[in-house]
């Protein structure tokens, strides 16, 4: 299996920086993004996964514990 070149890594200073090969198919796409489209594009995309959870654990809930 071939690693994810994909990492998160965090500075000294507290701060983060995202990393990846960029010949990574996978992440190619990011070598042309600056700095501020990177952090929308991470953003947005905790934004649609927290979203999607959010939605499969209330599909999932007994709806007789859901307080009204």
């Amino acid at each position: 299996m071939i690693e994810d070149s994909l990492r998160l890594e965090e500075n000294s200073d507290g701060t983060h920086q995202l990393l990846w090969d960029h010949k990574d198919p996978n992440y190619f796409f990011l070598n042309d993004m600056t700095d501020e489209q990177v952090s929308y594009f991470i953003k947005m995309a905790f934004k649609e996964f927290l979203t999607r959870e959010t939605l499969e654990e209330l599909a999932q809930a007994d709806p007789q514990e859901v307080d009204d």
